[in-house]
């Protein structure tokens, strides 16, 4: 206990950065090779760092051992910050070296959220099952080539029906009946996220008691396992995941395999044994978790640019419109409407620049766009309207900034615009026209920033035009769009009257719209959109500051046990 009372004496000595201490369970030699194969990867990029795995007996020897290794690495140790490689926080071993650790009243002891809650856990679910629905539609495959002569149809695969399998995830490590109880609630957003995404006919959890228990609870809690997996498949196909940090001291001596061996008298099961390692997002986690923790410099942060896109020529306008801010930052585009696949190549190519986090600007004209999509995709939300989105298994750090809305930088710009069209302002009426939406509420929104970005023109050098007016072209929305073109035509046609002219304005990122096409056979002077000018890359530089901000700060409501 000695280091106990060194570490204790070194409090408020805080260090520049904590030190991390990785928690697993005991999993015996294969299982625990695994594991130390992710820490050694891991601890060469946070060298203070140390491995504890939670054993039946002697946690607290571990843990002292450990800890004075840390001691050791730093000077001082001032902070630890427990990584716990756990499902779920019910996990008997994790419970047993936490409370040991609180016994040790180390008062700069932080404990991070296990590994079972975050996106990157669900995400290795996911693989797994697709990697069973994979092997079941080659299956299928193989008895529609036996009953049709070799094909499957006119020779084309067989396609799996409607999702009409169920599936259900193996937990263990429970000390208790209400364990088991607890471990199933944790679980059980992972398993809805993923009934919902694969359309399966029912999701089910099974946990077993620890083998670490040693005694008939394991044996008897096992037994009933298996009852209810028989059970299950009597009702149909079966998937079955193994999502645990199950013992593994060899692959003979698995709880697996004991497992498996039972699984062969079930007729409809389908499963392949793969658990949650190996797996490369164990490790993203460790370290995307531990960089929540460590002090971010501007160095370490990345740029993500989200524009809409379109052609060559819109795209690259956009890239000369950003271009002044390339010397500042590191800078990565990803042209879309929040395209995972897109935006995860500029994650990569941050990877491989050595960035720990990334501001993910998108650019659009309402700050609503689009933030929910890439919340999920980057593994900010666990929900997403769009279930079957991808996400990005990343270490890096995130957040995501963006919106034009009624920003005074874009109103100076289109004052520019109105300016640079005009000749004689009080014959002149400025039309603002932005894209809009079909939904009501959302089109009203718009309309009130225009009705601001109106404002802010008279007010600031545009009260000699005739009139300032305004409206949404509602374009994507055909039951929609026909009253707002008539309404649009109407404002330009009055702005005719008397020898007067409409100067029509495009409020969007970049480029025009559709004024062209909907305006045709009308009189007027035609502007451009916000960018290039100097004010969107003030506004540019000012969302994305705003980003680095939020990642550099201190994190209070940082997702934390402490």
């Amino acid at each position: 206990m000695l280091l106990v009372v060194s570490l204790a004496t070194q409090r408020g000595l805080a260090a520049e950065s904590p030190s991390f201490l990785i928690l697993a369970p005991d999993r015996g030699f294969l299982g625990n090779e695994e594991v130390r194969e992710v820490f050694k990867v891991f601890q060469a990029r946070l060298p203070n760092s140390a491995l504890v795995f939670a054993t039946t007996e002697r946690t607290e020897e571990n843990l002292q051992r450990a800890l004075s290794a840390l001691a050791r690495q730093g000077d001082p140790l001032s902070e630890v910050v427990v990584l716990p490689l756990f499902l779920s926080e019910r996990h008997v071993l994790y419970r047993k070296v936490r409370a040991v650790l609180q016994q040790m009243d180390y008062g700069m002891l932080r404990f991070a959220r296990p590994f079972g809650e975050s996106y990157l856990a669900e995400e290795i679910l996911f693989d797994r099952v697709e990697a069973l629905l994979s092997q079941r539609a080659v299956t299928l495959r193989e008895t529609a080539a036996v009953k049709h002569g070799g094909h499957g149809g006119a020779g084309r695969p067989l396609q799996v029906p409607a999702r009409n399998e169920r599936l259900v995830l193996v937990a263990g490590g429970a000390g208790s009946v209400e364990d088991e109880g607890a471990i199933e609630v944790d679980l059980a957003p992972l398993l809805r996220h993923t009934v919902e995404r694969f359309g399966f006919k029912e999701g089910r959890i099974v946990v077993y008691s620890d083998a670490s228990a040693r005694d008939a609870s394991f044996k008897t809690s096992f037994e009933k396992s298996l009852v209810v997996l028989k059970a299950a498949a009597e009702q149909g196909p079966l998937l079955i995941v193994p999502f645990n940090f199950s013992p593994r001291p060899t692959t003979m001596m698995s709880v697996w395999n004991l497992l498996q061996r039972n699984l062969e008298s079930i007729s409809g099961a389908i499963y392949d044994g793969q658990g949650v390692l190996p797996h490369p997002n164990v490790l993203r986690w460790l370290i995307r978790t531990a960089n929540g923790y460590l002090p971010l410099a501007r160095e370490d942060i990345g740029v993500i640019l989200v524009p809409h896109g379109s052609d060559f020529n819109w795209n690259e306008a956009m890239r000369e419109a950003i271009s002044p801010l390339r010397e500042r930052y590191v800078m990565e585009e990803a042209f879309s409407m929040v395209d995972p696949h897109v935006v995860e190549r500029a994650v990569r190519r941050l990877e491989e620049k050595g960035k720990k986090a990334a501001v993910l600007v998108r650019i659009f004209s309402l700050e609503s766009s689009f933030r929910q999509q890439a919340e999920y995709i980057l593994g900010l939300r666990t929900v997403s309207h769009a279930p079957h989105l991808d996400r990005i298994a990343s270490y890096l750090r995130f957040v995501t900034v963006g919106g034009l809305e009624a920003h005074p930088y874009l109103a100076g710009a289109m004052l520019d615009r109105a300016l640079d069209l005009s000749r004689d302002p009080s014959k002149e009426t400025v039309i603002l026209l932005a894209h809009g939406s079909g939904e009501d509420t959302t089109n009203a929104h718009w309309m009130g920033n225009l009705a601001r970005l109106a404002a802010y023109v008279r007010a600031h050098g545009g009260g000699r035009f005739r009139a300032i007016r305004y409206h949404t072209w509602r374009e994507d929305w055909p039951d929609k769009r026909g009253a707002a073109i008539e309404a649009i035509r109407a404002m330009v046609e009055d702005a005719a009257r008397d020898g007067g002219t409409a100067l029509v304005l495009p409020v969007r990122t970049i480029g025009r719209g559709p004024e062209e096409k909907y305006l045709q056979g009308l009189t007027y002077r035609y502007g451009t959109g916000f960018a290039p000018h100097p004010g969107f890359v003030k506004w540019l530089e000012d969302v994305i500051e705003q980003g680095i901000t939020m990642l550099t700060e201190p994190n209070t409501d940082k997702k934390t046990s402490e």
